[in-house]
């Protein structure tokens, strides 16, 4: 028995901005790694070919994706006419709904595949003596659990699991014994977990589809070949677009002829050149102007040779995800969720540091959760409430929080110019606006969605047309010996039959890729109900502008978080997003805003004019952050202050335990660390790449603190992965809420016989 064992295709998944033929380069890429594995696996005919799940990158894929797919198992199928396909659903295919079976179910209707996405199915090959054990995601994220028993009868026992060795008294038991291959899903690495004479391997992902690729440069990609009866096994290595981190560049704005004679000696030095790479280059100088110190023009060059850029322009190395776990919480400062109705009994629940998402389908609701996690305004009549630890309750004020989910202290009357009637004014001109800028963001969405859309169909129709077109003229040309696509047998008397029917095929992808062709057209100009929308944006902005400006004082207080002193400062009037005191905190925002927009915002600095936050885009000049950047720019910077003030807190107990002169003790009423940051930011980014890429890139090691972010179900249904937690809030039909805590994260695997 002969099996081949691949793993997290990520089909879907799209990163960067580079478009190839209609389809964004690194789903291509993606797409050609599993085309090379499927014509190796041919190669080595195997028995039966497993799939441990994040088949799909997302519980949403493009038909691309689905195309993709099918077609390899197509091919799989033409090259081994006898193979069985197993496979199981992973977290990235996996619907947050329960009665959703998601993409990976369908795959159960194409011949010769077992697919199982929701409950443990067993698949039994009577003619092989193979018992097939099928246990998805959704039956190992929580209790109860299925039992993982092999078949005593069957001569070969094979156990597809989406999880990872290493968990607690809590995580999924395995025996190993009994079972003669255990194929795991979960992690970019191929590995082996050899345990009581059992064969466990993880084969790990086809491409480099991390969140950040260069972690994974040097790191072996393909999957597993293994021969069951002679135990012979191995790891085939599929190759990948090339990815380079060049060493720190020391620039220096003055000199910009010096920086960028240092890079190009880099860039020179490389084996093979940049040509198509994926390259990360980084810049050492004084921040904000550490692009300066590269010659105009240089970056430029180098982006368009590359398959992707991403630049890091700051003073040192220190990266906004790694200053937030670099102390860990201790369980006595954990904040805790309580939940219960009025006068009943609560359950708490200590928040563990990780991404916890908070869910509710309406705005008005992610709000109300805004409100609840950061301890301010009561429970506002839902059986949800959040509690500070007792400390720390203590010696902060109780504040209140906006709609956008900006953390704002307790109002003080107002002076100056600033009266009741230009308050409540100015304060629903800004709740129009949200409300206007919300629906912009989300037709705007939905427009790039279609005409995405319309493209990839449109490519995928073409691509088949001239499939179809090609064997239609191959056959036509060889008459009656032609071969029969399917038994490899002469046509003979079939040959008129079999033209006939591939020219109406052809004739009818043809009539549809004009129509996709004049979909694609009718979606180049921007719809007009999304002009109204950005003229009535604009106008609100306007009005707000000038009653702000009329206004001696900003009517509402400026946000200052109570973990870092400067923060304050007037509201630039284009966001208010004030400017912060520690200059540190522009460069680390900057540089993981680059990350996030794959280097379409470049940098940051303090708008002299307005004293608020100024951003500048790839090739643009500074300007006040757009609406549609306010959320991400705005939590940047709140998570680089936090994350800066973590990082001074651990240098000075480590200069205190080394007995370094002149560092005090913090004694005498210094501010207490934070206990939980809330991001309630996003509430109107439903699906939006970015926003999905800016909390992968926050969690994508451990946090030492929790971080409750405010999402629309859409968001955090594609980061299952990197949650530790959900609380969602539903309506019933009688608009009462109701609160469901539920269980996310990585799957793990406790294998019994590990010690």
């Amino acid at each position: 028995m002969r099996i081949a064992h691949l793993s997290d295709l990520h089909l879907g998944f799209r990163a960067f901005a580079k478009v190839e033929r209609g389809w964004n380069l690194r789903e291509r890429d993606v797409a050609a790694a599993f085309h090379h594995a499927i014509q190796e696996i041919g190669r080595l005919g195997p028995d039966l070919v497993l799939l441990t799940g994040n088949l799909f990158d997302h519980p949403d894929p493009p038909s691309t994706a689905f195309l993709t797919l099918t077609r390899g198992i197509g091919t799989l199928r033409e090259l081994l006419p006898g193979v069985t396909i197993c496979a199981v659903a992973g977290e990235r295919d996996t619907p947050a709904a329960p009665a959703d079976p998601g993409p990976v179910a369908v795959l159960d209707a194409l011949p010769g595949v077992e697919a199982a996405a929701g409950a443990p199915r067993a698949v039994h090959l009577r003619e092989a003596g193979v018992h097939i054990l099928l246990v998805p995601y959704r039956s190992v994220i929580r209790p109860p659990y299925p039992q993982l028993r092999p078949d005593p009868d069957a001569r070969w026992n094979v156990l597809l699991v989406r999880g990872t060795p290493g968990g607690d008294e809590g995580a999924l038991p395995l025996d190993p014994r009994g079972w003669d291959y255990i194929a795991l899903g979960g992690g970019p690495r191929a590995r082996r977990w050899d345990r009581v004479g059992a064969r466990i391997r993880t084969a790990g992902s086809l491409e480099r589809v991390g969140i950040d690729p260069w972690r994974e440069g040097v790191v072996e990609k393909g999957f597993w070949s293994c021969d069951l009866q002679s135990g012979d096994e191995e790891f085939h290595n599929l190759p990948g677009r090339p990815v380079v981190d060049l060493a720190p560049v020391r620039v220096d704005p003055s000199d910009p002829e010096a920086g960028s004679r240092r890079l190009r000696e880099l860039l020179q030095g490389l084996p093979g050149g940049i040509e198509g790479k994926i390259l990360r280059v980084r810049l050492r100088g004084r921040e904000p102007g550490a692009l300066a110190g590269i010659r105009p023009g240089l970056l430029e060059a180098i982006e368009r040779q590359t398959a992707h850029l991403e630049i890091h322009a700051g003073p040192t190395d220190l990266r906004l995800p790694g200053l937030l776990r670099e102390r860990p919480a201790s369980p006595s400062g954990l904040p805790r969720l309580l939940r219960g109705a009025e006068g009943e009994d609560a359950d708490e629940i200590p928040l563990t540091p990780g991404l916890w998402a908070l869910m509710a389908d309406s705005r008005e609701d992610r709000v109300r959760l805004a409100r609840l996690a950061d301890g301010g305004g009561g429970s506002r009549g839902l059986p949800l409430a959040f509690v500070r630890p007792e400390e720390e309750r203590g010696s902060q004020a109780r504040g209140e929080v906006d709609v956008a989910g900006e953390a704002l202290p307790a109002p003080s009357p107002s002076t100056g110019d600033s009266t009741p009637e230009t308050a409540r004014e100015l304060r629903r001109l800004r709740e129009d606006w949200l409300e206007a800028t919300g629906d912009m963001e989300a037709l705007s969405l939905e427009w790039v969605r279609e005409r995405q859309e319309a493209e990839s169909r449109l490519a995928s129709y073409r691509d088949h047309a001239r499939e179809l077109r090609d064997r239609l003229r191959e056959i036509e040309s060889e008459g009656a010996d032609a071969l029969c696509p399917t038994c490899r047998r002469p046509l003979a008397e079939a040959h008129p039959r079999m033209v006939r029917e591939l020219r109406e095929e052809w004739e009818d992808v043809v009539q549809d890729g004009q129509w996709w062709r004049r979909r694609r057209e009718q979606l180049e100009e921007k719809p007009d109900a999304l002009r109204v929308l950005d003229r009535q944006v604009l106008e609100l902005q306007a009005r707000m502008e000038a009653l702000a400006e009329a206004s001696t004082h900003p009517v509402e207080p400026v946000p200052e978080p109570a973990t870092k002193e400067g923060w304050g400062g007037r509201p630039s009037g284009h966001g208010e997003i004030p400017a912060p005191g520690d200059p540190r905190v522009l460069g680390l925002a900057a540089d993981f805003l680059g990350r996030v927009t794959g280097g379409r915002i470049r940098e940051l600095l303090v708008d002299p004019e307005h004293g608020g936050v100024a951003v500048r885009e790839d090739g643009g000049e500074w300007s006040p952050p757009p609406p549609g950047d306010f959320a991400l720019v705005s939590a940047a910077l709140h998570l680089a202050t936090v994350g800066l003030d973590l990082h001074d807190r651990v240098e000075a107990d480590e200069a205190i335990q080394t007995g370094e002169e002149g560092m005090e003790s913090g004694e005498g009423g210094a501010p207490a660390a934070p206990s939980h940051l809330v991001l309630g930011h996003f509430a109107e980014s439903d699906g939006s790449d970015e926003v999905v890429r800016f909390f992968q890139l926050l969690a994508g090691e451990p946090l030492a603190i929790p971080v409750v972010a405010v999402l629309p179900p859409g968001v955090a249904a594609r980061l299952p992965e990197r949650l530790v937690g959900t609380v969602e809030l539903r309506r019933d039909p009688e608009k009462r809420a109701r609160i469901r805590v539920g269980s996310a994260g990585r799957p793990r695997l406790r294998i019994e016989g590990d010690g």
